[in-house]
């Protein structure tokens, strides 16, 4: 996902003004998952590529002058294409370390798709990401890899904060494949303007980082 990010930038010269290359070399027992170029990553996953260089094709300098748009609108429109290049990027990253997945733990792989689910609403939500911010949410992750052993979220060397968030990401996605994928859509329906955005960020907030936040609140969250 992050060399993507990179050879999209590269290549659209927001970073290096045009002026350098950039290869990659993959370790060898991982060189088939990985691209080491941005025309190899772009034949080999050409859909996150494309949303990656559109997003930074829109953070060029005479792009944004040149729009009558206001700050705002500006603002959302280019978290609208970060999470959707996030989005995409992270399911094509998903879906090409698959066979890996039978490596891990049952609980460690269920852990891993409820974080994946749980993007749709951050993306949805039009999440504006920076360190602090983000060190917040990623802060009661686990701190280790989980074993088949493990009973979440009733984990006795995890903290309180970490076995709540793995309460709160695999009950999201239980209750959206439940739902034969409704809540997602939902979600995102509700997400239909900056204001709305705002809610959901802080609802978000308060679901994964509160463990005595209503899990409920985001199910009655479907309106615009």
């Amino acid at each position: 996902v992050i060399v993507s990010k990179l050879f999209a930038s590269v290549q659209t010269a927001v970073v290096g003004k045009g002026e350098i290359q950039l290869h990659v070399q993959a370790p060898a027992e991982v060189a088939p998952d990985y691209c080491s170029s941005f025309t190899h990553c772009s034949t080999k996953y050409p859909d996150a590529m494309t949303k990656w260089e559109t997003f930074f094709k829109l953070l060029s300098i005479d792009h944004i002058s040149n729009s009558d748009d206001t700050d705002l609108s500006k603002k959302y429109k280019i978290l609208g294409l970060l999470w959707a290049a996030e989005e995409v990027s992270l399911q094509t990253a998903s879906s090409a370390c698959s066979e890996r997945q039978k490596l891990y733990s049952s609980h460690e792989v269920r852990f891993g798709q409820g974080w994946l689910n749980s993007e749709a609403y951050v993306a949805a939500a039009h999440f504006h990401a920076s360190i602090e911010r983000s060190e917040k949410f990623m802060a009661p992750l686990p701190s280790r890899v989980l074993q088949e052993s493990d009973r979440p979220p009733n984990i006795a060397n995890l903290s309180a904060e970490e076995n709540h968030a793995l309460h709160i990401f695999g009950w999201m996605n239980s209750v959206n494949q439940l739902l034969g994928g409704s809540l997602v859509n939902l979600w995102q329906s509700a997400m239909c303007s900056p204001q709305a955005q705002e809610k959901g960020q802080g609802l978000l907030h308060d679901l994964i980082l509160d463990p005595k936040f209503p899990g409920t609140s985001l199910m009655m969250t479907t309106n615009c």
